[in-house]
Parts: C-alpha cells; sequence; structure tokens
C-alpha cells in the first residue's frame, strides 16, 4: 500500500503514513508496517482544547492550509494512534508533535 502522508516532529523523525493508517518509520531501513501500528488523528497538543481531526479527514483538514504551530515555534498537534491495540497520544510534544505534515 502507497503512503500518503509524510509527518515530521520537532526533533526530525519522519513517518510515512499509508492510506490504511499505518505507520511507516524512516529511521529504520528494513521496517515495514504490520497493520498493528495506525494513526488515528490528529489531536490538539493543547490539554484542554477539544481538537479532534480524525485520519478520515486528514487530506481536507490539510487543503485548508492549518497552522501546525504557535508563534512560539510548538506543536498545535500531536498524533492519536492505535499501537497493538492500545489507544496512545504522542506525549512531549516538543520533541513528538507535529512539526509538518503533508500529502504525497
Amino acid at each position: 500500500m502507497a503512503a500518503k502522508f509524510v509527518l515530521t516532529t520537532p526533533y526530525g523523525n519522519r513517518y510515512l503514513i499509508h492510506e490504511n493508517g499505518d505507520i511507516e518509520r524512516t529511521d529504520i531501513p528494513s521496517f515495514q508496517p504490520s497493520g498493528s501500528w495506525k494513526m488515528l488523528a490528529l489531536v490538539s497538543a493543547v490539554p484542554n482544547r477539544r481538537e479532534f481531526i480524525a485520519f478520515s479527514r486528514l487530506s481536507y483538514f490539510l487543503h485548508s492550509a492549518p497552522e501546525l504551530r504557535f508563534k512560539n515555534g510548538k506543536p498545535r498537534y500531536t498524533v492519536r494512534d492505535l499501537d497493538h491495540g492500545t489507544t496512545r497520544e504522542w506525549g512531549n510534544t516538543a520533541v513528538h508533535g507535529v512539526a509538518h505534515i503533508r500529502e504525497l
């Protein structure tokens, strides 16, 4: 399955997000998506904000040219994923937030 998005963190980690939501690491050359690690959504990096952009709406969201960072450079969004049955949000947004995401 082809990659649909490329996501970069402030720390410089890059991930390919496939059409079915599979997340692929790019720092491990032999890494292949297993189907057990999926992107569910972008969520606000600010704890009390309730912003949620479902993966199925991500392309539409990106076409609206959103600001992905605050004026101070910190990420507005982080990733909610499903990793082997556990729903998580990427913590420490200064390192693991969304610096850039673009459609391929």
